[in-house]
């Protein structure tokens, strides 16, 4: 069995509205949440997983890293496991450089799992971000 360093599930970025439920911001209400203001939705999303899942890492920053995504759905409703590409993903990829995990994502290898249904949970949609962070890249 695979050892990663960072194996977290959180939500995903999130419409928030007043008077209704909130809705992921997926590819799918791309112009709704980019009308909303795409900026406070992003530090809102990236606050939450600084302050529950990527705290600032101390040490010295890897220099590569290989990060899985998988949609976990409690339903039997399929989404497409790039729908939250533009917002989620790369958000969540983002904090890690910011928290100082690694040096820059430009060094990074992106595997996006099919999305997983019937997962056990309270959250109707969340995401698996599993990390393997590497000083260089010829480390095993």
């Amino acid at each position: 069995m695979e050892e990663w360093d960072i194996d977290i599930v959180f939500a995903p970025a999130m419409l928030r509205y007043k008077k209704k439920s909130d809705e992921v911001a997926s590819t799918n209400n791309l112009s709704r949440w980019w009308k909303q203001n795409k900026t406070k939705i992003k530090n809102c999303f990236q606050d939450e997983l600084k302050e529950w899942y990527i705290p600032e890492y101390k040490g010295e920053p890897y220099r590569w890293a290989e990060i899985h995504f998988t949609i976990l759905r409690t339903n039997k409703r399929k989404m497409d496991s790039d729908s939250l590409g533009p917002s989620t993903y790369k958000w969540a990829i983002d904090l890690l450089t910011k928290q100082g995990y690694i040096v820059d994502d430009d060094q990074c290898r992106v595997i996006m799992h099919p999305t997983e249904l019937d997962v056990p949970g309270t959250i109707e949609t969340s995401v698996r971000m599993q990390v393997k962070l590497k000083k260089d890249l010829n480390e095993q």
